[in-house]
């Protein structure tokens, strides 16, 4: 009998614990409920965020007005050529949202991240600001756009590890068709040579290696001697000039250019570097061959596919509004 009313009592309890939870989550879901302005699919778009890209796009707008405009009291809710500004900021607004939460469930999908909601995207920037990430700096609407790109590029590349089989018959179409693509106006193959201006006596040697590449047949072979210079032999198109992260090579495409077949250019100071260009052959109105332009073609036509698949991912999004409205945040945000 005792056993009974233990077992009764600790019924009773596991009752009350579950009904507690329940008020608990149902709270919760009221909260979170009254504090959703969109839903794109099941996913709930909060106010802050919502008010974040308003913040951000705001400007976009003000632009298409004058300041009398913008300036006055009613600007946000004023009709102009039928439409009111807070609409076209909810379009802007929508848009944005639907390519990055199309992203979000491909990422979901694809493994590459576990579900989460825009306040823990925000704790995490938090997490990362106090941390050697370097991201101290980073806004909300500046991590947010980080997260997404980088979220984005992971998809990309897990959805063409996953997917994207290119055969060859469809890259040798694509280069058919597109054959203009890679039809360059010039192509020179140089022996570009540096050697670091810090050195002693690197002019002198510099001003050497420019005679030894004017008056020797085997240029390459007879550069070898300075033990200080680095030479590379290089093809560059104006498809493909090879300038580098930022351009830091943008003048030695510029010199390169410029030559013919067997001109040597006279040393020119760059980047901590006396540098030396011999063009060996030079070539206009040529064409990358297949072979050498298949791989490019190759990444290219996965790409394609994998952001058309996220385009029918988001053509494919249920969009519902939640208890907050939109216009209701903008002017609230906008007309404190």
């Amino acid at each position: 009998m005792a056993f009974l009313k233990n077992k009764a009592f600790l019924m009773a309890v596991r009752t009350g614990m579950a009904l507690t939870a329940m008020l608990f989550f149902t709270a919760c879901g009221k909260e979170q409920d009254n504090n959703t302005v969109l839903y794109i699919d099941d996913n709930p778009v909060s106010r802050e965020e919502y008010e974040m890209l308003a913040q951000e796009n705001c400007n976009q707008i003000y632009m298409k007005y004058s300041t009398e405009e913008v300036n006055s009291k009613d600007f946000w809710t004023t009709e102009k050529d039928g439409e009111t500004p807070a609409k076209q900021l909810e379009e802007k607004i929508l848009e944005q949202l639907k390519e990055n939460y199309a992203v979000k469930e491909a990422a979901k999908d694809l493994k590459v991240t576990e579900d989460y909601t825009y306040q823990e995207l925000m704790e995490q920037k938090e997490e990362k600001s106090n941390s050697d990430y370097g991201l101290k700096e980073y806004k909300d609407e500046e991590y947010y756009k980080y997260w997404y790109s980088n979220l984005k590029t992971d998809v990309v590349n897990q959805w063409v590890k996953e997917n994207a089989a290119v055969t060859d018959e469809s890259c040798s179409e694509y280069y058919q068709e597109h054959i203009e693509d890679f039809t360059y106006e010039v192509g020179v193959n140089i022996l570009y040579t540096e050697i670091p201006s810090s050195d002693e006596n690197a002019e002198q040697e510099a001003q050497a290696i420019y005679q030894t590449l004017t008056n020797e047949q085997d240029a390459e072979a007879a550069v070898r001697q300075y033990a200080n210079a680095e030479t590379q032999n290089l093809e560059l198109t104006s498809l493909d000039t090879q300038e580098g992260a930022s351009g830091v090579y943008a003048n030695r495409w510029q010199i390169a250019s410029q030559m013919q077949t067997g001109e040597v250019c006279q040393p020119y100071e760059e980047n901590g570097m006396y540098c030396i260009i011999k063009c060996i052959e030079r070539e206009e109105n040529g064409t990358i061959d297949y072979e050498t332009a298949k791989a490019s073609i190759e990444r290219y036509l996965q790409i394609q596919a994998a952001n058309k698949y996220l385009e029918e991912k988001e053509d494919s999004q249920r969009i519902k509004e939640g208890k907050v409205k939109e216009d209701q945040v903008i002017q609230e945000l906008f007309e404190k």
